[in-house]
């Protein structure tokens, strides 16, 4: 079904479309598990968790989880549960965000002591502030105009949410992705996505 875009907001579908872009860097996450951090004065700083060390050769097979220490309060973690739901806002085919781990890979994801994750962290928690004293039915309203209206760190959270939500399996079932199960034919991708690459490459 085509998208309307006569309505202003974020919808499911477009939400979709922005993380589905981030997909290879938000399951990366967990797997760079080699150096720790601790919390100082609502600062996030490097710190031997690990004495040993992960060097450059983490530990796959029995991953230490969380692979660092998660830095987040309470009520920040109760924030992203509510806007990953209003973000996805789940139907019948769809579970909820909350509900298949979304907010956990929020935290660890804003916890990691990488530039990126750390660049996203400075970005993000000032919005959390800013949105604290809201009510879910008031985020409901808040969130598409912060969406529709550029604000930049509104608009990183979509792309981490629906990449976190993509990388479940439940995201994967909803955007149609197999490429982890085997097949015995391969039919080519559907024409509708060869038409929407073609489209963007056109406009590059």
């Amino acid at each position: 079904m085509a998208e309307d875009k006569t309505k202003r907001g974020v919808t499911r579908r477009r939400a979709m479309w922005y993380g589905t872009g981030g997909v290879a860097l938000a399951g990366s996450a967990a797997m760079l598990a080699y150096l720790g951090l601790r919390s100082a004065g609502g600062k996030i700083v490097e710190a031997e968790v690990f004495p040993a060390g992960y060097g450059r050769d983490p530990q796959l097979v029995n991953p230490v989880r969380p692979a660092w220490q998660l830095s987040l309060s309470e009520d920040q973690r109760s924030q992203l549960s509510a806007i990953a739901d209003i973000v996805l806002v789940p139907d019948a085919e769809h579970p909820r965000p909350s509900e298949v781990g979304v907010p956990a890979f929020l935290e660890e994801w804003l916890s990691a002591p990488y530039p990126d994750q750390k660049a996203d962290r400075d970005l993000i928690l000032p919005l959390l502030e800013r949105l604290s004293a809201r009510s879910e039915t008031a985020l409901a309203s808040e969130l598409p105009r912060l969406a529709a209206s550029g604000d930049e760190a509104m608009l990183r959270l979509i792309e981490l949410v629906a990449g976190g939500y993509v990388s479940t399996r439940a995201g994967q079932r909803a955007i149609g992705f197999i490429g982890d199960q085997a097949s015995l034919t391969f039919e080519g991708p559907p024409p509708a996505v060869v038409a929407e690459i073609e489209r963007r490459a056109a406009a590059l």
